[in-house]
């Protein structure tokens, strides 16, 4: 699943207008000051379950992790609600959450999973959104390369295992994100040559020249190379955005709510 993919598109419009449903439009309804505590609670809460949940391989990925965090905030904002009651509109000014979307979609990636990780531990509201997991394992794709100027076609699975981890392969990038659980390791293959037979063989034929890997020669190395099994969910924006609807739930009065905000700030 990338950013590109209908699929993420669709479960990521459905993310969005849930947030906005289940956090957003309840803490419109409410004071300013009381909504802004709430906005403030949210923000929180996400980044410090975000830090302590993650668990970033390296400094790169690390500092992914912290421009993530940083992209969660609150603003003040003016909507359109409905009121039921009275049934018709109004508008009302207050403070909303925002959570930006990276352009490599890695904040949806760390909220739901992704791969076998992620499918052994699937997030609560998966189904909610139609996000699925590991759709390319037992899956075959087609890899293109030129070798001796021939354009040549391998087809290799999706998810392949290597030193007793399964999970799917992609080169390490400056900006691919690595998980503490994904190995690090380096394409290398022995060289190839050409053979050109020039004595025939016991049928009085000379064969046809051929492909062979140099038998003496040093392996090269081809960059380095990641082995995922994919990301367990982190569950950073439901975990918050279950604790702001149980405060909201369970407080009878909105002086009580206020209360419940104060302990926690």
């Amino acid at each position: 699943m990338t950013i590109k993919n209908s699929d993420f598109k669709a479960s990521l419009k459905k993310f969005r207008r849930d947030l906005e449903q289940k956090v957003n439009e309840r803490m419109l309804r409410l004071s300013k000051d009381l909504n802004e505590d709430l906005a403030n609670a949210f923000v929180e809460s996400s980044r410090t379950i975000l830090k302590n949940n993650s668990s970033p391989k390296d400094s790169q990925s690390a500092n992914m992790i912290q421009i993530i965090s940083d992209s969660i905030t609150y603003e003040e904002n003016e909507r359109t609600l409905y009121n039921s009651n009275q049934n018709k509109e109004f508008k009302t000014t207050g403070y909303v959450v925002r959570v930006p979307i990276d352009k490599n979609g890695l904040v949806m990636f760390l909220e739901y999973g992704t791969g076998l990780e992620g499918k052994n531990n699937r997030h609560e509201e998966a189904d909610k959104i139609g996000w699925k997991y590991a759709t390319n394992d037992n899956t075959i794709k087609q890899i293109r390369y030129v070798f001796s100027g021939v354009e040549k076609i391998r087809n290799i699975k999706w998810y392949t295992s290597i030193n007793s981890k399964k999970g799917f392969v992609f080169k390490k990038k400056s900006n691919s994100y690595i998980d503490s659980k994904d190995i690090i390791f380096q394409n290398e293959h022995k060289p190839y040559e050409v053979i050109t037979p020039t004595k025939p063989n016991k049928n009085g034929i000379i064969a046809k020249p051929y492909i062979r890997k140099k038998p003496n020669a040093d392996k090269q190395l081809f960059g380095d190379y990641v082995i995922s099994s994919g990301i367990k969910p982190v569950r950073f924006i439901y975990t918050a955005k279950q604790n702001i609807i149980q405060m909201i739930n369970e407080s009878k009065t909105l002086g009580e709510l206020n209360n419940k905000l104060n302990k926690i700030k």
